[in-house]
């Protein structure tokens, strides 16, 4: 009756499977502790074996099993966590600078347009010379340009928003609810480090830039605050005269 009702076996959890185990111990057990219960009725035998229930025994073993398919339960469940987290971390980052990547973006974007009200900021990233340091120096120093582009962006606005490379040499931050002020403080901060680690490299690093708000105008989508900020972000290559 127990199986009628239940998936097939392979189908079946590690817990789920203990728990029938223990069922049938209960079962055995009950069945022959009636029988012994009987025996010791028509047989006469000098044994306290026949004598002594073994229910409360059987109930320890139970218990024992039950005990150990919930630990089954909770090492299954949270190895699934732990492996629906590794996966969305996988999914969710890029693997040569370890930030968040376009999809993540895609599915952020999504969040912000579902929170009506909310302001937030994004400001548009591009690494200028990358194509002229892969053609000269190597692919190699290119993705290190890209990193050390990675790390100045986490250092200047990890603490206010969310970093996120494009792909390429596009990066990106989504900042909610900032203020103008410290976003113009970060991006002091960035121009300081470009500098910094420019004098330790042997490529320049240069960073484009542009900022958008959702305030700016009514009804603006996530998607169109960043097509604003990269319009103003290659309108600052353009007047600086960087190029890919």
């Amino acid at each position: 009756m127990i199986y009628g009702t239940t998936v097939k076996r392979e189908e079946q959890s590690r817990e789920y499977r203990i728990q029938n185990y223990g069922i049938f111990v209960v079962i055995i057990g009950g069945t022959y502790d009636i029988v012994r219960y009987y025996l010791r009725n028509v047989v006469i035998v000098d044994s306290r074996f026949l004598y002594r229930s073994q229910m409360p025994f059987i109930a320890l073993v139970y218990l024992m099993i039950m005990l150990y398919a919930y630990l089954a339960y909770l090492n299954d469940h949270f190895m699934e966590i732990a492996n629906e987290q590794a996966l969305e971390k996988i999914a969710y980052t890029d693997v040569l600078t370890g930030l968040h990547n376009r999809a993540w973006c895609n599915r952020e974007f999504e969040h912000l347009a579902e929170r009506k009200g909310v302001a937030y900021q994004i400001l548009s990233f591009d690494v200028n010379g990358l194509k002229k340091v892969n053609d000269t120096m190597g692919h190699s120093a290119g993705d290190a340009l890209i990193r050390d582009c990675a790390k100045i962006l986490s250092s200047c606005f990890e603490d206010m928003g969310h970093v996120i490379r494009m792909g390429g040499d596009e990066f990106l931050v989504i900042i909610v609810g900032g203020r103008t002020g410290f976003i113009k403080r970060a991006v002091r901060k960035m121009e300081r480090m470009e500098a910094s680690y420019g004098m330790r490299r042997a490529y320049e690093i240069k960073i484009s830039y542009g900022l958008s708000s959702s305030g700016e105008k009514a009804d603006l989508t996530p998607e169109m605050v960043y097509k604003l900020a990269d319009s103003r972000m290659y309108q600052m290559k353009k007047e600086t005269r960087y190029s890919r």
